[in-house]
């Protein structure tokens, strides 16, 4: 696997790859039953959207002066974020299908079907049963529910024309935010929650588009690492309290904390030593991410079928090993060579047309 140092944010590759850790943490505690386990965590995916925000006009802005159309820069991004969504789904579907005949659980093979083919395509599905992932809207991949609002929020953007100045991107923020505080909540993921999703990444994307203006703005005019490091451990104390944070709390590291990680860490620069490992954890980080359900359904079942009984502590240690390790295999041997074809599909054809 080849690592990029060009244009590349190690510092910020970094986090990402631990704030999608922190993610398989905090589900592993739910999944598991083991109470306090980075109970907070779950708010490294309002990072996820900060960040996406700020990396995609970063990367992005250029080429739609270009002429980069709508069409063509969603094309990009579901190459980039779909065969891993596809190949999760599948694991999942393997799964649940096989434990309905081996532990003889009564599920509709018509309603995993539909699950199946509504996942392939990143589509949710709304009142989906328990006996197959319900009530998540991604029942065979649950995390999936991100990838979705991502899509959404992704071609509202670009459909739009983009966002050329701080204000338009801070107004746009403060409609999200005004719609969190109608809600209340930071969700998405079940049916009763879904429509809190699209205030929830709109705020947290745009507020990523902010971070890039200013970022800009300021230049490399003053150090950040302070800022940097000290964000970082707020953060970490706050994913790691073993108390679940109210929701003003909550919105609170949202609005403040995490794009000021972002701006902090688009300033810094790493040791070599430490980019090189930042580098691969930011690889990693959306393997590690979306895999990290179906592989959890593989191991705790076949875990369980073997030793006859749940075990959290040794059910986490060997997920902490086959989470990376699959996510590293399925980058390399999957996600890199279909992509790489997919790209070149996608080249020919243009210049064909």
């Amino acid at each position: 696997m080849a690592i990029r140092r060009d244009d590349h944010y190690a510092a910020l590759d970094g986090l990402r790859g631990i704030a999608a850790l922190s993610v398989m943490m905090f589900h592993i505690g739910r999944w598991l039953g083991v109470p306090g386990l980075a109970t907070n965590s779950y708010l490294a995916v309002d990072f996820f959207f900060c960040l996406s925000g700020f990396v995609l006009t970063l990367a992005y802005q250029r080429r739609f002066d270009s002429g980069m159309t709508t069409i063509h820069f969603m094309i990009v991004r579901l190459n980039r974020l779909m065969p891993l969504v596809v190949l999760a789904t599948l694991i999942s579907a393997i799964y649940v299908m096989l434990r309905s005949v081996v532990l003889l659980d009564s599920i509709s093979f018509s309603e995993l079907g539909i699950a199946t083919s509504l996942g392939l395509l990143g589509i949710p599905f709304l009142g989906a049963s328990e006996s197959i992932g319900g009530p998540q809207v991604f029942p065979l991949n649950g995390p999936q529910y991100t990838l979705f609002l991502e899509f959404v929020v992704n071609f509202f953007w670009v459909a739009t024309g983009g966002v050329r100045r701080l204000l338009p991107a801070l107004a746009i923020a403060a409609l999200g935010l005004s719609g969190l505080v109608w809600f209340g909540i930071l969700a998405g993921d079940i049916g009763e929650t879904f429509l809190t999703g699209f205030p929830r990444v709109l705020f947290s994307f745009y507020l990523g588009i902010c971070v890039f203006y200013v970022d800009r703005h300021v230049g490399r005019t003053w150090r950040r690492d302070t800022l940097f490091w000290a964000s970082c451990a707020v953060t970490v104390g706050i994913f790691f309290i073993p108390v679940t944070l109210p929701f003003p709390m909550q919105l609170l590291w949202v609005a403040t904390l995490s794009p000021t990680i972002v701006f902090a860490g688009a300033g810094i620069s790493l040791n070599p030593r430490v980019a090189r490992p930042a580098l691969l954890l930011g690889a990693l980080s959306y393997p590690i991410y979306i895999l990290h359900y179906p592989v959890f359904c593989w191991v705790n079942g076949i875990y369980q079928v073997v030793m006859k009984r749940p075990d959290a502590l040794i059910e986490s240690i060997l997920l902490f090993v086959a989470v990376p390790v699959a996510g590293f295999i399925a980058l390399q041997v999957f996600d890199e060579p279909v992509r790489r074809a997919l790209n070149v599909r996608f080249s020919q054809r243009r210049q064909e047309a």
